[in-house]
């Protein structure tokens, strides 16, 4: 709540807090809340701190930080070593019905393994996480509509992908005079 207002001021210092005081009491979601934050603040200490915590909650069965670790795996230049715990990761997530981790996934099989990768099976990751609320999967899944790419040309569920995308906050599908 803190973290994005919710009902009360927001304030990343009380999220902090909070979030720290349940990690430290074992909570993996809490320690998962809390290596999100780290990983935005970009410093190498807290993007090391954030991998070992995004393991042990991923371990946890937080599949959400299962999701952050393969983007912590995807940063910079990743080795094939890097990009297969990643997909690996993701899958896991995914499997799970984690948005994030079907988003994540459908995006490293749609820009870094395009060789062999299925593009249906790029769409039907786009639409698993649009489902779950994923703006940006919302936006790709109309993308897919509108270029044929994986699925029969449509542009009236492109439309509504890109409508759904822009009630869920992506700003350049409300742009779009398609999504209106």
């Amino acid at each position: 709540m803190f973290q994005t207002g919710q009902g009360v001021p927001q304030s990343i210092k009380q999220a902090i807090a909070l979030f720290d005081r349940a990690c430290r009491e074992g909570d993996a979601a809490g320690c998962e809340n809390l290596a999100a934050i780290a990983m935005a603040q970009r410093s190498p200490e807290n993007i090391r701190w954030a991998r070992e915590t995004f393991q042990r909650s991923c371990a946890d069965g937080i599949q959400m930080a299962c999701s952050n670790l393969a983007s912590v795996y995807l940063s910079g230049n990743p080795s094939t070593t890097e990009l297969d715990k990643a997909r690996s990761l993701l899958v896991r997530a995914c499997d799970a019905k984690e948005p994030s981790g079907c988003y994540n996934l459908a995006e490293l099989l749609r820009t870094r393994l395009r060789e062999g990768a299925d593009a249906a099976r790029i769409v039907h990751l786009f639409q698993n996480a649009c489902d779950g609320n994923v703006a940006m999967a919302c936006r790709r899944l109309a993308e897919s509509y509108e270029l044929g790419e994986g699925v029969a040309v449509d542009r009236v569920k492109a439309a509504l992908a890109k409508r759904r995308a822009c009630m869920l906050g992506d700003q350049a599908s409300c742009e779009d005079p398609a999504s209106r």
